[in-house]
C-alpha cells in the first residue's frame, strides 16, 4: 500500500510538472527566439519604410471644355475647383501636367492655377503653353512642370482652380486635360 501511495505521488508530481512545463514553455520559447532575432536597418540590409509625405499624397485629374461653366467664355477652359484643400491643411503642390486641343492654329496661350497662398493671400501660377503641335484634326498645346508651391486650406477649406486660356474663341468641343499632384501637411 505504501508503495502504491508513493507511486501515485510521483505520478501526480510528474503530471503537475508537465502541466507547468506546457504553460510556461511558449513564453520562454518566445523570449528566446525574440532575443535571437534582431531587425537592424543598415544600408546593406535596409528595412522598407514609407515616408510620411507618401501617406498624404494627392493626384487629381480632370478635364474641361472651352466655353463651359463657370465663365461660359469661349476664350477659357475652367475647372473650379480642380482640387479642394481640406480645412487646417496645406497642399504642397509638386507637379502639373496639362494639354489642350483647339481648332485655332494659335492654340492655348497659358495654363493658370489660382489658390490661397500661405497667410490667406491669393496666389496665381501661370505656366506658358508649348508651341502648337498641328494635326489634321485639332491643334495641341501642352505643358509639364515640376515645382513646389503651397496652397492653404484655411479654416474652412479652399479650392485650387484651373484655367486654360485660348488665343481666340475656341469651339465647345475643344478641351483641356490636366493633372496636379503633391501632398498635404498640417497647417501650424
Amino acid at each position: 500500500m505504501k508503495y502504491a501511495k508513493r507511486m501515485l505521488m510521483v505520478a501526480g508530481a510528474v503530471a503537475l510538472a508537465g502541466i507547468l512545463g506546457v504553460a510556461i514553455t511558449p513564453k520562454a520559447a518566445h523570449g528566446i527566439v525574440a532575443a535571437m532575432v534582431q531587425v537592424v536597418n543598415t544600408s546593406a540590409n535596409p528595412v522598407p519604410t514609407l515616408e510620411a509625405d507618401a501617406q498624404t499624397a494627392f493626384v487629381v485629374n480632370n478635364f474641361c471644355h472651352f466655353g463651359g461653366p463657370p465663365d461660359d467664355t469661349a476664350f477659357f477652359c475652367d475647372i473650379f475647383p480642380l482640387f479642394q484643400v481640406p480645412a487646417g491643411k496645406t497642399a504642397v503642390i509638386e507637379s502639373f501636367t496639362g494639354y489642350c486641343t483647339t481648332d485655332s492654329p494659335s492654340g492655348t496661350q497659358d495654363f493658370s492655377l489660382r489658390f490661397l497662398g500661405p497667410g490667406g493671400s491669393e496666389a496665381l501660377i501661370t505656366i506658358p503653353a508649348s508651341t502648337v503641335v498641328p494635326s489634321s484634326i485639332q491643334n495641341l498645346s501642352f505643358a509639364a512642370l515640376n515645382f513646389k508651391s503651397y496652397a492653404s486650406g484655411g479654416a474652412s477649406g479652399a479650392p485650387i482652380n484651373f484655367q486654360g486660356e485660348g488665343t481666340s474663341n475656341e469651339s465647345t468641343t475643344d478641351l483641356c486635360q490636366v493633372s496636379l499632384s503633391g501632398h498635404l501637411v498640417s497647417t501650424p
